[in-house]
This record gives structure tokens, C-alpha cells and sequence, in this order.
């Protein structure tokens, strides 16, 4: 062999040439022999280099094998987790079993995941967030039942009074006859205790009737009265309009009754012409 992986040797080339010449034009000469220093042994040298390939290509042999178990553990690794995360029931938990798998895989290959790893803690701070919002959201509506659940109102019947009925909670309303609209709510209390409710009324404009010189903001007016316990009792709230003359059109109207800053129940009233 003249040449190797490396090119070709010119000193073995040469050394061949030689002993060509002399086998071929001195036949009756004998071949003078070189010192042994000067003479590469070419057998000797193939077998060296023969052998070395053998010995480079076992150490390769062997570490393919050791690339393949460690990429056969990655994804025997890889399938585990994935199936712990088809598991997982809540989003907040699959996600951070995510994070957790990438960063330990990423140990285990000795690559950097900083990208994957910043995207998953991104997600999981706006997954984290998402929750913050809900949790303010429970806690609030929470809040509220425990602001109201003494007391329930189950219905609205609206009258027109001046003085006396000029017409009694739920009967025919006329425009041109209201004086003083008054609510009368039929409730369930848990509770012996005065309490204040503010009334809106709401024009068929969806405009809020109000007075802004006395009217609560946001409300038509309020009203203190004894709250007794029980099911299925009555109260009638004071009245808004006018004792001389009506304030109120025709139209579909709305009066809402409120404790706490919750809307206990919200009713239409038609009022005729």
C-alpha cells in the first residue's frame, strides 16, 4: 500500500522504485542491502496501521453503543414523564411537571435548555396569574355571601301611594295617576336587626332616577327599616315621586333593590299611559 488515509509516502514510493530497478536491470547483481534504519519494513508498517484502524474503529463501535443506551434511557426517561403528565389533572401541576421533566432531561443530556426553560416559566407565571385572578374572584364573590346571606329577597311588587294606596303592589299602573312609586318585597331573613337598602329606579331610557342633591351616588334613594327573621315576610319601603303630580311616562321601568353594594332582586314594572 503506497498511501494512507493521511496521502501519499513518498518514502515508501521511493523505496519500492529502488528495489523494482534492481530486480528488473541488475538480475546478476545482488541487491546491495540497505541498514535497517534506512529501510522501512512494509509489512510491518501496514500491520501497524491496519491494526490501528481496527483498534479506532472498535473505540467508535463502542461508543456508538454507549450513544445508543444513553439515548434509549433519554427516551425510556422522556415516555415516563409523558405519561405522569397525561395524568396530571389540573393545568398549574401539568405545567410545572413539564418544566421539571425538560430540566432534568436537560441535566441528564448535558445540553442547554435556557429557551425551553424560559418559555415554561413563562407559562407557568401567566398560568399562576390566571389562578391569582380567579382566587381574587372567589374571594370577592365569598365576601359578598357572607355580606348577604342573612337575608333574601324572593319578590318585588311595586304600588303607587300618596298618603294612602291610590293603587295597591301589583295592580295596573297609569302615568298620569302615579304619585309616590313605593316597592313592597317579600323576604326570607335569617336575622332580627334593622337593615338599609337603596332602591334604584331605572327610566325606560335606562337612565337612573334620581335627585343628585339627596340621592345616594349611584342610587335612587335608602331606606332603614326592622328586618325580622323568618320566611316568606313583607316589607314596604318608602316610595319616590311627586305628592302634587306624576314624574313618571309611560313605559317599562326597573327598580332594584340593593344591601351591600349586592343587588338582592330586580324587577320590571310596566306603567300605562
Amino acid at each position: 500500500r503506497l498511501h494512507g488515509n493521511e496521502g501519499i509516502d513518498t518514502a515508501l514510493c521511493n523505496s519500492m522504485l529502488d528495489t523494482l530497478e534492481a530486480a528488473l536491470f541488475y538480475e546478476n547483481e545482488p541487491v546491495t542491502k540497505k541498514k535497517e534504519s534506512e529501510t522501512p519494513d512494509i509489512d510491518r508498517l501496514i500491520n501497524e496501521k491496519d491494526n490501528f484502524i481496527e483498534t479506532l474503529t472498535k473505540a467508535n463501535n463502542k461508543l456508538l453503543e454507549r450513544l445508543n443506551e444513553e439515548m434509549d434511557k433519554f427516551s425510556r426517561k422522556n415516555l415516563e414523564y409523558e405519561t405522569r403528565l397525561e395524568k396530571t389533572k389540573t393545568g398549574l401541576i401539568a405545567a410545572i411537571v413539564t418544566g421539571l421533566a425538560a430540566l432534568i432531561i436537560s441535566i441528564a443530556v448535558g445540553h442547554s435548555q435556557y429557551d425551553d426553560l424560559r418559555i415554561t416559566y413563562y407559562t407557568l407565571m401567566n398560568s399562576n396569574s390566571q389562578l391569582q385572578t380567579k382566587y381574587d374572584k372567589l374571594m370577592k364573590d365569598f365576601n359578598t355571601s357572607k355580606k348577604i346571606w342573612v337575608v333574601e329577597v324572593t319578590a318585588i311588587k311595586v304600588g303607587n301611594r300618596n298618603g294612602v294606596w291610590l293603587t295597591k303592589p301589583g295592580d295596573t299602573l297609569y302615568a298620569s295617576n302615579m304619585r309616590y312609586l313605593t316597592p313592597v318585597i317579600t323576604y326570607n331573613s335569617l336575622v332580627d336587626r334593622k337593615m338599609t337598602f337603596y332602591i334604584k329606579i331605572i327610566a325606560p331610557d335606562g337612565i337612573l332616577f334620581d335627585n343628585t342633591s339627596i340621592s345616594p351616588k349611584g342610587y335612587t334613594y335608602s331606606y332603614t327599616i326592622q328586618v325580622n327573621r323568618g320566611n316568606d315576610k313583607t316589607l314596604e319601603l318608602s316610595g319616590w315621586g311627586n305628592g302634587n303630580n306624576s314624574a313618571y311616562e309611560a313605559g317599562q321601568w326597573t327598580v332594584e333593590v340593593w344591601y351591600n353594594d349586592v343587588c338582592l332582586r330586580s324587577e320590571k314594572v310596566t306603567i300605562r299611559p
